[in-house]
């Protein structure tokens, strides 16, 4: 997961709802695709409620990547960072992190986490040569609501 800089002429905004079907097809690219938290109509009030909280990278106005961040006040995370399959490599994903930290920065952070799968050596990699240290193992652990 090399980027580049060559992302010039992509445009980082917020989500808006038209956005759902290639933000969801960039998921399912990825393998990140969960059918509970990525329901359209959670992604559209997460948005709805903090526009700056699921941010697109347009490239010809077609969404080629996505990233969403989560803060509430004391802590501040990344996750869900993805770029379509044949946009890779362009400097996209920088772009988008790059975009996600100076929003937690300006609401105040001066730390922030990324969430990835610790199988994902390569992303690892990546986040490191973006300036990311690996911090210590937490399980991540679940239950649906019904």
């Amino acid at each position: 997961m090399k980027d580049t800089d060559n992302s010039q002429n992509i445009q980082v905004r917020p989500y808006i709802p038209k956005d759902y079907p290639a933000v969801k097809k960039i998921y399912e690219e990825g393998g990140l695709f969960d059918k509970v938290i990525d329901k359209e109509a959670g992604l559209n009030a997460k948005s709805e409620k903090d526009s700056e909280s699921l941010l697109v990278a347009a490239k010809n106005q077609q969404v080629v990547g996505t990233v969403s961040i989560v803060e509430d006040g004391r802590i501040a995370l990344f996750f869900r960072l993805a770029v379509a399959k044949n946009e890779r490599n362009q400097g996209i994903g920088a772009k988008l992190v790059r975009a996600a930290e100076k929003i937690l920065r300006q609401r105040g952070h001066k730390l922030v986490n990324i969430l990835i799968f610790d199988r994902e050596e390569e992303v690892k990699d990546y986040y490191e040569r973006l300036g990311y240290k690996r911090g210590s193992l937490h399980l991540w652990m679940r239950k649906e609501l019904k």
